[in-house]
């Protein structure tokens, strides 16, 4: 909410579309025809290692993620490895506003290096992890 509140109070709300409830296969195309993607990360004790799904959906759109949350956390490190946006601290302003600028002028290009963290890839991971530790082989 404070960051719609930031968004308003800013005069920003021409550049950002707020959806409310969708079912997640609507979701899946508006994500498709977003310019950028906003995720940010509560600000609460121990979210270093948050990872929502809805970072994995973004991934998988291969848009450009504006995330706010926690540096050095695992959703920074994430973003960073598949060259899928930017990570901004809390309240850095000129981070954001660097970022409005860049979206505004189209002045950026991400690789999306997303196949690591694709649902089939995710899976295969956790099957290995499973296995290694139950001692099976496949």
């Amino acid at each position: 909410q404070k960051t719609l509140e930031k968004i308003k109070s800013k005069k920003l709300s021409q550049f950002f579309r707020i959806e409310g409830y969708k079912p997640y296969l609507e979701i899946v195309e508006i994500l498709k025809k977003a310019t950028c993607l906003l995720l940010v990360i509560d600000k609460v004790p121990n979210n270093m290692g948050f990872l929502t799904g809805k970072l994995f959906d973004y991934l998988g759109a291969r848009k450009p993620i504006l995330a706010i949350g926690p540096t050095g956390g695992d959703a920074e490190k994430i973003i960073h490895e598949t060259n899928s946006g930017w990570f901004l601290d809390y309240g850095d302003e000129e981070g954001f506003s660097m970022v409005l600028k860049s979206l505004i002028q189209g002045d950026y290009h991400f690789s999306f290096q997303v196949e690591n963290y694709s649902r089939i890839n995710q899976v295969k991971s956790l099957s290995n992890f499973l296995n290694q530790a139950s001692g099976t082989q496949n």
